[in-house]
């Protein structure tokens, strides 16, 4: 019974610091892609001196696909072995974030109802994010408790 405790609690240390290290990375990731998301389309109107809009809108398109490409990588590679709920709310990020990317790259578009949109992609970013936390922070208050399936 004892070596069975050990064994269980072994496996129990392995799964939490696999959690726990994918979560690490992806946290910062996702950090990295609401940051990026949030300058794609500015708010204030500030544009670098020296460059023209289309330029300013393709390279900060750019920053926000090297960033949703890592987020991308970082869930598809660990998908099995974290929660469900922060892969559905970290699917829900990159859709937000995807979508800013294609209201710059394509921008025929209602320039007031445009920036209308940038902001609410933008605090729907903001609320999925706050929620892959609460996930992220149940999952890890919670593994201490699980128990094997034998």
């Amino acid at each position: 019974m004892k070596s069975s405790l050990s064994k269980e609690q072994f496996i129990h240390k392995l799964q939490f610091e696999k959690e726990f290290k994918i979560y690490e990375e992806l946290w910062k990731k996702l950090v990295d892609l609401k940051e990026a998301t949030e300058k794609i389309i500015p708010i204030n109107g500030y544009r670098e001196p020296g460059k023209d809009d289309a330029e300013i809108d393709k390279e900060r398109a750019q920053i926000v696909a090297e960033a949703y490409s890592e987020v991308r990588k970082i869930i598809n590679y660990n998908k099995p072995f974290y929660d469900e709920k922060v892969y559905e709310n970290t699917e829900k990020i990159l859709s937000q974030s995807f979508r800013q990317v294609l209201a710059v790259r394509y921008p025929n578009r209602d320039e007031s109802k445009h920036f209308e949109k940038a902001e609410e992609r933008i605090e729907e970013i903001f609320a999925v994010i706050y929620k892959v936390e609460v996930a992220i922070r149940e999952r890890i208050l919670n593994i201490g408790k699980a128990r094997l399936i034998e």
